[in-house]
């Protein structure tokens, strides 16, 4: 795996050793879906920590839902499947299928994507995880970053309003809101009612 090391981001030796320790404070870039470049193919490199599974593959449109076409690679050091699949891109929905000991196999939505369909209440769809490359967003938080340093945030009072995006507001009374979405609609409402601060319960994924 060393040849590997050098293109994809899979965990090095070090990033075992903090793995093991619970102490990896920035796992998320070694795990999920990482856009990459092998041996001259564009495609994505997943890591997903599944240490009693007997096999685990990803499926996705590339392969029309089937298990174990793409098949990954098990670290026993850490518990961790891995591997690079070329052809995928942004934008693209996978799952991990699992085959446990038992005698059938668990799609799993990635514990560790950077993006998720939106979830459609009553429905299947939208439990997948996509394909996404946050290194490419442009933060605009200069001012307050500025002020943040300068301690001025400390000294000014706080007003906090705590929200559950889940059920803080929904489209024709049942879609959810895309994250985008609720930031255009949740700002403008808090600045209104005077809050400062914005508290959000879990926002972990899940179908």
């Amino acid at each position: 795996m060393d040849k590997v090391h050098e293109k994809l981001p899979v965990m090095t030796s070090y990033d075992r050793y903090l793995w093991c320790k619970a102490a990896h404070h920035k796992a998320y870039r070694r795990m999920g879906a990482h856009l990459a470049t092998y041996e001259g193919q564009k495609g994505v490199h997943f890591a997903v920590w599944a240490p009693n599974a007997e096999r685990v593959s990803v499926i996705c449109d590339l392969n029309k839902w089937t298990p174990d076409v793409n098949p990954l690679i098990l670290n026993n050091d850490t518990g961790v499947w891995q591997g690079f699949i070329p052809g995928l891109k942004e934008g693209d929905c996978y799952k991990y299928a699992i085959k446990p000991h038992q005698d059938i196999i668990l799609e799993k939505a990635d514990p560790y994507a950077f993006a998720t369909e939106i979830r459609r209440p009553g429905s299947e769809w939208g439990k997948a995880s996509v394909i996404w490359d946050i290194g490419k967003y442009k933060w605009k938080d200069d001012e307050w970053m500025a002020d943040r340093a300068k301690g001025a945030i400390r000294r000014q009072a706080m007003n906090i309003y705590e929200c559950n995006l889940a059920s803080w507001r929904r489209k024709n009374g049942t879609e959810y809101l895309t994250y985008e979405e609720a930031a255009q609609e949740l700002v403008p409402y808090l600045k209104e009612m005077g809050y400062t601060h914005v508290e959000f319960m879990p926002l972990t994924e899940y179908p």
